[in-house]
């Protein structure tokens, strides 16, 4: 649904042609949002890495999204 931003942005190392690189993405908290009890607010890392496992970029986010009812899960 949206993103307030992006905060914590840390590029570690260069990313270059031909290089691969992988994302990561762990929650750190989830929350149902008081004044609009279908959306929820979620709080994610991120962590980018190239082929030699190095940790090439970092942030973290709030997402902000529809919520599921368990019937339609």
């Amino acid at each position: 649904m949206g993103s307030p931003g992006k905060d914590k942005v840390r590029w570690r190392l260069p990313v270059r042609p031909n290089d691969s690189v992988q994302g990561h993405a762990k929650v750190i908290s989830a929350r149902v949002l008081e004044t609009k009890p279908d959306r929820g607010v979620v709080s994610i890392w991120y962590r980018m890495l190239n082929q030699n496992a190095q940790d090439v970029a970092n942030y973290a986010t709030l997402q902000i999204l529809q919520r599921r009812t368990a019937a339609n899960m």
